[in-house]
């Protein structure tokens, strides 16, 4: 065999290879200036109700900052008063802060947030911040997030993120019935392989609304994605759903493709499929050699 040929043979077979290779892909969530600009939300939000035995109310910083004009406090609708005491709370970054209550509340009794300003990455907020809420009976703990799946999957033809394809997968969730007393303290985020870097979402606002995944199929990569869901009721609660496993793919011989991984699934070339081209070709540069020397 001629070097010539031996290198023709050795590229063909670095790309088949290379081709056939499965790499990690890339999560697309481009932030909006909307998103960056919000200012922090208090937990419970307006007109819900929580349980009686609450410790706590939350804010939800969104990158933002409180600014403490006066001492918070709540009032209750029998003229009672609670005031709060501001902490962070370590386990959750700067994702979000506590509002300690420094008396208990009041099982029927409504409450109001009062003298709680708030600067968000863009600037102060306008208006302090402000909820009132419902106190319901007292609750017991919850032990399990609830159950987590697969809404709709579909590829997007030069997608929202770059002019490239991307996959794209929308989840469902139903949280476990013990935890629906919380679920107004309650905040969430996706976990996407093991890792979770957005930050938290309120689980009452965001509830009965899929949460997405893109994955961006700029360049030839391609992986299987574990996604599942995050659930945090601060100083009560913490846990994570079911996995869910989803092939969100990009390789060199095909464009995006998404599916259930545990559904047989096109991902390229299989190792036997590129041993067989490695053969093939190998068969066909040994005729051409054996037809070039009878000739001679």
């Amino acid at each position: 065999m001629s070097s010539a040929s031996l290198r023709l043979l050795l590229v063909f077979a670095a790309c088949s290879i290379c081709g056939a290779l499965p790499q990690r892909a890339l999560a697309c969530s481009p932030p909006s200036p909307e998103y960056w600009c919000t200012v922090p939300t208090v937990l419970p939000v307006a007109g819900s109700t929580i349980p009686a035995n609450a410790g706590a109310i939350y804010v939800l910083m969104g990158g933002g900052s409180l600014a403490l004009t006066d001492y918070p406090a709540l009032t209750g609708s029998d003229g009672s008063t609670i005031s709060l005491s501001p902490e962070a709370i370590p386990s959750l970054g700067d994702s979000v802060a506590r509002l300690r209550l420094l008396a208990p509340l009041v099982e029927g009794v409504e409450y109001r947030l009062s003298g709680l300003a708030a600067t968000g990455p863009c600037g102060p907020a306008a208006e302090p911040l402000e909820t009132s809420f419902y106190v319901g009976p007292p609750a017991a703990v919850p032990t399990h997030p609830g159950v987590f799946s697969v809404a709709e999957s579909h590829v997007v033809a030069g997608g929202s993120c770059t002019a490239s394809d991307q996959s794209d997968a929308s989840f469902g969730y139903v949280d476990d019935p013990a935890l629906l007393p919380w679920r107004a303290l309650a905040v969430a985020r996706l976990i996407t392989d093991g890792s979770a870097p957005d930050g938290f979402l309120s689980l009452d606002r965001h509830y009965g609304v899929t949460w997405d995944l893109s994955v961006s199929c700029e360049t030839p990569l391609a992986t299987v994605r574990t996604v599942s869901l995050a659930v945090v009721v601060p100083d009560v609660f913490s846990g994570e759903t079911n996995q869910v496993e989803l092939d969100m793919s990009c390789n060199t011989f095909e464009s995006c493709s998404v599916g259930d991984s545990r559904r047989p699934h096109d991902r390229g070339p299989t190792r036997g499929t590129t041993l067989l081209v490695l053969a093939v070709g190998f068969a066909a540069l040994w005729r051409a050699r054996r037809t070039v020397s009878a000739r001679r």
